[in-house]
């Protein structure tokens, strides 16, 4: 069922709302907010295919306004529905509302500088939580806590947001129909990331998890990486217009893992990943993870990107879309190599590792890594620097000691 045959069935059905959802392949949230007209907004979430589908909607008399996400959504709310907004307070959770709704990948609100993404490091690094403290106060001074006011006729709100590893913040003025404005401002256009062994940015109280150590045996030590290849020159297949700047591919890295350790269950669950279009370059531009992990295709890119593989464990071509369209995802269930490029972007290259095995950790650009929570035994340990280049060691390892290997 498509979204506008979703939308006239609620629209024109006489049963009462719930009944119509529980016929639909899906589950329903609904949210009232406490506006003059009584308009509802509800989302419905549709379960199938590669994940779940969240479709969002404004019920006002008998209209059904279907909100996509992004600008477009933003607009068509603020010119299709008609509300009255009657208090500064009204006005603050109307925009709120608003921003939430047609949120785009990483879009959230700022309530505290504990939501905010920090710097890029490895796990093993020991003055993360210094540096997260550090990094946080100079965030602090930037962020401002949500605001509205009586401005004449009108209400102006100001709230702070995270958008596509940007600090944005969004200007409004409301009028007391509830008709808004936007003026979106980009305060920090490049924040830095904490990532996992999975790259996966977690929120500020999950990094103390990531350091800290872990039952069973370890292996640390540093792989010899390769020098810094030149990187590709810009030469776009069509002409669009490159609206920002083109960032540096990411330095070489390695990729250590264990290749015949068992998983447990709470790590096999782990399996969920993202390669990002950002600056004209895929982040990361080595992607490891676990064979039967989905894995998220973000463009946060203000073009249209084309990401495709010819690779023999994942062959596909996503084709052209855009940073406010649906992002999609892919299962990658074959173990192998898997490269990945844009029919858009020539320049941009990257690299998805699949592994038949939980136990890895991407390097830093210093080689360094650790490997934490292995079983005891021997185990094969092997360090991917290049699809020509692996490395391998036989360990022998028990719980509760760390064994250094370097490599080569």
């Amino acid at each position: 069922m498509t979204t506008e045959e979703l939308a006239d069935a609620l629209a024109s059905a006489r049963l009462p709302q719930a009944d119509v959802v529980a016929a639909l392949p899906g589950t329903v949230e609904e949210s009232r907010l406490e506006f003059a007209d009584g308009a509802t907004y509800f989302k419905v979430i549709l379960h199938g295919g590669f994940g779940p589908e969240i479709l969002h909607f404004v019920r006002q008399r008998n209209r059904l306004i279907a909100i996509p996400p992004g600008a477009e959504g933003r607009t068509r709310i603020a010119s299709d529905l008609e509300l009255s907004v009657r208090s500064a307070d009204a006005a603050l959770a109307y925009v709120q509302w608003l921003l939430d709704t047609t949120a785009v990948g990483s879009f959230r609100r700022v309530e505290s500088v504990g939501e905010v993404p920090f710097v890029r490091t490895t796990p093993a690094e020991k003055n993360l939580r210094a540096r997260i403290d550090e990094l946080g106060a100079e965030l602090e001074r930037k962020i401002e806590p949500p605001r509205a006011e009586a401005l004449g006729s009108a209400f102006v709100v100001v709230q702070d947001a995270i958008a596509a590893r940007r600090l944005v913040r969004y200007t409004v003025k409301v009028s007391k129909l509830g008709l808004a404005t936007i003026e979106e401002t980009a305060i920090v256009r490049d924040l830095p990331v904490v990532y996992s062994q999975y790259d996966v940015a977690p929120a500020a109280e999950s990094v103390a998890p990531i350091v800290a150590r872990v039952p069973g045996a370890a292996v640390e030590g540093t792989v010899t990486l390769p020098e810094r290849p030149e990187a590709p020159q810009p030469k776009p297949r069509y002409q669009f217009k490159t609206s920002g700047r083109i960032a540096p591919p990411d330095p070489p890295a390695a990729v250590v893992y264990l290749e015949d350790g068992s998983a447990p269950a709470a790590r096999s669950a782990l399996k969920r990943g993202q390669v990002t279009q950002l600056d004209y370059q895929f982040a990361p531009g080595l992607l490891p993870v676990e064979k039967g992990t989905v894995v998220i295709f973000a463009n946060l890119d203000d073009e249209y990107h084309n990401v495709f593989s010819n690779s023999a464990p994942k062959r596909f071509d996503l084709g052209r879309y855009h940073k406010e369209e649906k992002q999609p995802e892919l299962t990658f269930d074959q173990p192998g190599l898997v490269e990945i490029f844009c029919d858009v972007h020539d320049h941009m290259r990257g690299e998805i590792l699949v592994l038949e095995t939980p136990y890895f950790q991407k390097t830093g650009p210093d080689g360094r890594y650790r490997l934490e929570g292995l079983p005891a035994g021997r185990h094969l340990v092997k360090a991917w620097v290049g699809k020509q280049t692996v490395w391998e060691r036989s360990v022998e390892l028990r719980d509760g000691e760390t064994l250094r290997v370097d490599f080569p």
